[in-house]
């Protein structure tokens, strides 16, 4: 199947997409910081140095071509911010982070005003594929 025709309209998705994203992250960090703090951690500067390779793993990933996007935006943001802090902290709680939505699951444990904007984008993303059609409605 020839993907060319829905790249524009996924690209546009895409783009608010990491746009979106990139608007809610410092403060989806800024949560993770205090309950990292609030479990004892004390040595946080590393914090900004994810923040920073997250949205660049972001920006290339959402910038691929569809058919180049293995892995989800969110599992990736969940990837890099678990892989982080079991390199970072002695005894992470991860359970704990869990519970609160610090390792995301959803575009919505980073923020709630992204639910609209990631379905728009997996929508986008599978007319592009052509696992939907353009035509099919959402329930």
């Amino acid at each position: 199947m020839d993907h060319k025709a829905d790249a524009l309209p996924f690209a546009r998705a895409s783009a608010a997409y990491l746009e979106a994203l990139l608007d809610a992250l410092p403060a989806f960090m800024v949560r993770l910081g205090n309950e990292l703090a609030r479990e004892g951690e004390c040595e946080l500067t590393w914090l900004d140095a994810l923040e920073e390779h997250v949205a660049n793993e972001l920006t290339a990933l959402l910038g691929a071509p569809v058919e180049e996007q293995a892995e989800p935006p969110i599992g990736l943001v969940r990837r890099l911010v678990l892989e982080s802090v079991r390199a970072h902290v002695e005894r992470p709680n991860v359970e704990r982070l869990e519970r609160r939505g610090l390792l995301p699951r959803s575009a919505v444990d980073i923020s709630p005003d992204l639910a609209a904007i990631q379905v728009q984008w997996g929508r986008a993303k599978a007319e592009s594929l052509g696992v939907v059609s353009k035509d099919a409605r959402l329930s």
